[in-house]
């Protein structure tokens, strides 16, 4: 394998890589190196992870929103406790993951989780249990697309069985951004 070299014409740059696609710049001082297109790499966008404190109870068949109060991390201060809600304030385009779960104790039950993005359902994942004193837990994954200002995504949980309540446990809600638009 070779390697490319050029320097930008004031010199202050040297660029690894072939003039069409220089894939490194380093800068004269040798403490700034950074990917140059069409290599570029998310940097330090938003990301979070929350998870629920205590189990939730919510009304089966119903759509709620799972309560993730618990914040691990938040590197932009982009994730609400209050209202669960993620709102990137950088577009790009997010890696957004969530589960959620129950101990059951009777017979069998669904569990459902749904990424909903501006009040729209987005996508969807769920887990039926295989019957009594089983663990049922769904999760959801997706890449969406934010604008960086009013675009935000929250999860809802829905238990499904005959009638009733049940109690919730989220396990973890987070968000990643994986490439700036």
């Amino acid at each position: 394998m070779t390697a490319k070299f050029s320097a930008s014409a004031d010199g202050t740059k040297v660029n690894i890589g072939n003039a069409a696609e220089d894939a490194l710049q380093i800068d004269s001082t040798a403490k700034t190196i950074k990917a140059l297109a069409p290599y570029q790499m998310a940097g330090n966008g938003p990301a979070f992870r929350a998870t629920q404190a205590v189990q939730q109870q919510v009304n089966v068949n119903v759509a709620d929103l799972c309560a993730f109060n618990t914040e691990e991390f938040d590197t932009n201060n982009c994730y609400d406790t209050a209202q669960s809600t993620f709102t990137p304030n950088v577009a790009g385009y997010y890696q957004i993951n969530a589960a959620a779960g129950n101990f059951v104790t009777g017979s069998q039950f669904g569990i459902y989780l749904s990424l909903r993005k501006n009040g729209t359902v987005y996508s969807e994942g769920g887990k039926v249990s295989s019957g009594t004193n089983s663990f049922a837990a769904a999760t959801v994954s997706d890449v969406i697309y934010f604008n960086g200002t009013t675009d935000y995504v929250n999860v809802l949980v829905t238990g499904a069985a005959a009638s009733g309540t049940m109690n919730v446990k989220g396990q973890y809600f987070s968000a990643a951004l994986v490439k700036q638009a």
